[in-house]
């Protein structure tokens, strides 16, 4: 089947992207140990930059499989999106706008609103992933306790770095720049390849119709 075909791309492009992530955080050990003005060092700004790049290859890897499985976004699920080219918060139209996409079916419609959709889409949090889940037709259980907690601290700190310069206020009250060790990374992206497979896994296994 194309969804098959699509998934185990989907899946080879995962596995690269998280090759890319292990490479950075692999080299920062071996980054000379140099310490950076503010009281940051080479290694921990490596280990920064990996982590950005997890989230992303996560990222990418949910957006993917929500555009390879539409078929299995359900009514309700469509109707909280936008048509294509509707804009972003007009949820209703009228039938005049279809005009424009005459020469589309219906299917190819609903397929150009998720992707225009998923384009838009970020995986913040723990909720937000089960969400994406839920509506390509996984369960929520596909994803242990341990899993949530680990994807929760990754996203956390990945918005503090992208959106603070991962900084956090001392017990003293001073802004400081928080640790990274090499052991959280590692655990995170092993965490990450775990869910990646078993979502992958699923997604093989059942049928994106729903039927």
């Amino acid at each position: 089947m194309e969804e098959d075909r699509l998934i185990e791309g989907i899946g080879a492009r995962f596995l690269v992207d998280l090759a890319r992530v292990e490479f950075l955080a692999g080299h920062s050990g071996s980054a000379p140990d140099v310490s950076i003005v503010g009281g940051s060092d080479l290694r921990s700004e490596i280990r920064r930059c990996a982590i950005v790049l997890l989230h992303a290859t996560l990222e990418t890897l949910l957006r993917s499989l929500g555009l390879a499985r539409y078929r299995s976004w359900t009514e309700e699920a469509l109707n909280s999106i936008p048509l294509y080219e509707a804009g972003r918060s007009e949820k209703k139209f009228l039938v005049g706008f279809l005009v424009k996409h005459r020469e589309l079916r219906v299917d190819d419609l609903i397929f150009l609103s998720i992707a225009a959709h998923l384009e838009r889409e970020s995986y913040n949090d723990v909720a937000q992933i089960l969400r994406l889940l839920e509506t390509i037709g996984l369960p929520h259980r596909l994803l242990d306790e341990q899993d949530k907690a680990n994807l929760a601290a990754m996203t956390r700190r990945r918005h503090l770095i992208a959106h603070r310069a991962d900084r956090i206020r001392s017990s003293e009250g001073v802004e400081v720049i928080d640790q990274l060790e090499a052991e959280t990374v590692d655990g995170w992206i092993a965490s990450v390849r775990r869910v990646g497979e078993k979502v992958l896994h699923a997604c093989d296994a059942s049928d994106p119709s729903g039927g």
